[in-house]
């Protein structure tokens, strides 16, 4: 992870996108702790998807996967409470 950090330094879109990457590489691995996915959804993806909406137009193809791993997360966090 370190090094997708130092390729990205400097570039603003760059460091949000793999910001994103890092948040969700747990989720994707298939953690399943509800306390975890509700931290990751309401407070990690929304931390990242407030900087990418004040970041400009650039960032809007961030802001639709941000949003899109938002609703997935709460989706499957409905689910593990029934």
């Amino acid at each position: 992870m370190h090094k997708l950090d130092d390729e990205c330094a400097g570039n603003d879109l760059a460091e949000a996108q793999a910001n994103f990457a890092k948040t969700m590489f747990f989720v994707d691995a298939g953690f399943s702790n509800p306390d975890y996915l509700d931290e990751v959804a309401n407070d990690w993806l929304g931390q990242d998807l407030q900087n990418a909406e004040s970041s400009g137009e650039e960032f809007q193809e961030l802001v639709q996967k941000i949003k899109e791993a938002q609703s997935k997360l709460r989706q499957r966090l409905e689910t593990s409470e029934k």
